[in-house]
């Protein structure tokens, strides 16, 4: 697969969270969590609409870098790195905005 396409997988991936969001918006609570403790405690909140695009949008441009980064070849990065940085940020996004979405309908 080329990097633009791969690039753009990853980001539509990134940005699916904020889609789902987008369509349960009016039975989300204004305050949605965002962070838990290790007792599994609540211990963050954050508004509704930065839970729903911010984050996906945080992930979508960290993701950009990191394929910017990759493939400015500076160094010889073994496979799996690059494997690892390419679609570290589409799996969180997908994992972390799911969470507090869920979270939130609850």
């Amino acid at each position: 697969m080329s990097n633009r396409k791969q690039l753009l997988l990853t980001i539509i991936i990134c940005l699916l969270p904020a889609a789902v969001g987008l369509i349960l918006y009016g039975s989300l609570p204004e305050q949605i969590p965002v962070q838990w403790g290790i007792s599994g405690d609540v211990s963050s909140y954050a508004p509704k609409w930065f839970a729903v695009l911010g984050m996906p949008v945080f992930f979508a441009l960290c993701d950009l870098f990191c394929h910017w980064k990759v493939n400015k070849n500076e160094f010889e990065y073994p496979k799996a790195m690059i494997a690892f940085m390419k679609y570290v940020c589409p799996v969180l996004s997908v994992v972390c905005v799911g969470a507090s979405i869920i979270a939130g309908m609850m």
